[in-house]
């Protein structure tokens, strides 16, 4: 394919991952990509593989929207993946099976289909691992080793393609693709956020707050461990402690409605000072998440995209350790003394670190700044890694 050749048809990429959920990182990660592909400067038609067309739909009238469930969209997703120039896979950390090992499966039959269909396929800001079954190791292997391009977005991704026999060659390192993604216009229309700046006009601090169900579940009415619950105890107490101390409003930043909101109106049953706890709804655009935000002094999350968004805006964060990815983020970064494994959460930890970083707020800034940039630059690696992929289709 000659990328510099005006007069050929528009050129079809399919992107793919568990899109449509109103995941706000997921969003986040989608909105991302397809600014890095229209920075191509191509006459580019993209197709969104969707689990809820209709919400896609909604969000991106302008792309085509083909519902891809595990069977009924089974036919529909191959026929647009045999139909097309490329196959993107990502961003996000898609290739793992931590949660489940069908979530491996649904994410590599993708690529699959890519391959019997001879449509290139490109791994684009990927995150990969953990990878705890051999069979999964194996599978992994095979697919992403026809990949005309794997660019992924972190380290510990790369480790683990190596450690499964992917050549290092064939794989380039970027960063998460939502931090290259541009505020836009500030939503002034937008309630939660005129609230938020009148109550940051008010009061000392604004901390942000990311929670979500247990590793491994997805709901809060989920049966649930008693240890999960007394780390939930103990993000409360710390809560309590940081408002006892300093005048400070904790906002609850949802990025999962149907996840998220749950958790959030249980935290306010168990904190003191519930006139100091406001809930931000899932559901928002991430732009609207991303100005809201970069009000805060301080965010504490469990989910990795509100650290992703407040290092994009380089606000302190403290990072909830429940998932490799978050780990390997803070140490991205440069916030390693700001992780707290989930696993040992306690109260006065929490409280102490929260001090701590309030306290460092602008020597943080100025670091977040330094190795956002840097790692913005890398942005440059997954247009790239489009480009090539789909030169190969020459």
């Amino acid at each position: 394919m000659n990328m510099d050749n005006k007069h050929r048809k528009n050129i079809k990429i399919v992107l793919s991952n568990s899109y449509g959920t109103l995941n706000t990182g997921d969003e986040a990660l989608l909105e991302s990509l397809i600014d890095e592909i229209n920075e191509l400067n191509e006459e580019i038609e993209m197709c969104i593989l969707s689990l809820f067309p209709e919400e896609s739909k909604k969000r991106h009238p302008e792309h085509t929207i083909v519902y891809s469930g595990v069977v009924k969209g089974f036919f529909a997703t191959w026929k647009v993946i045999h139909k097309a120039d490329l196959l993107i896979v990502g961003g996000g950390g898609l290739i793992q099976d931590s949660s489940s090992f069908g979530n491996l499966l649904f994410h590599l039959s993708r690529p699959v289909m890519a391959i019997i269909s001879g449509t290139p396929f490109a791994g684009v800001g990927l995150g990969v691992g953990p990878l705890r079954r051999k069979t999964g190791r194996w599978l992994t292997k095979i697919i992403l080793r026809k990949a005309q391009k794997l660019c992924v977005r972190d380290k510990a991704s790369l480790d683990v393609c190596k450690e499964i026999g992917i050549p290092e060659e064939n794989i380039s390192v970027c960063a998460d693709l939502a931090l290259t993604l541009g505020y836009g216009e500030v939503p002034v229309n937008n309630r939660y956020f005129n609230k938020i700046c009148n109550l940051k006009r008010k009061h000392e601090h604004l901390i942000g707050l990311s929670f979500r169900p247990e590793p491994g579940k997805h709901r809060l009415s989920e049966r649930v461990s008693s240890q999960f619950e007394e780390q939930l105890h103990e993000l409360c107490k710390a809560i309590d402690r940081i408002q006892s101390e300093r005048d400070a409003i904790f906002v609850f930043i949802s990025m999962h409605p149907e996840q998220d909101d749950l958790i959030a109106n249980k935290i306010q049953l168990l904190i003191k000072k519930t006139d100091q706890f406001l809930i931000v709804p899932g559901g928002l655009s991430p732009r609207i998440v991303m100005h809201i935000v970069k009000q805060f002094d301080l965010m504490l999350g469990m989910r990795l995209h509100s650290l992703v968004f407040s290092a994009r805006g380089y606000i302190p964060f403290i990072g909830l350790g429940y998932d490799p990815k978050v780990m390997e983020f803070c140490e991205q970064v440069g916030q390693e003394e700001y992780m707290l494994p989930l696993q040992r959460l306690d109260a006065g930890t929490v409280a102490n670190t929260a001090e701590r970083a309030l306290l460092n707020k602008l020597e943080i800034c100025r670091n977040l700044k330094d190795r956002i940039t840097e790692l913005q630059a890398r942005s440059n690696t997954n247009k790239n890694c489009i480009k090539d992929a789909l030169g190969s289709n020459g």
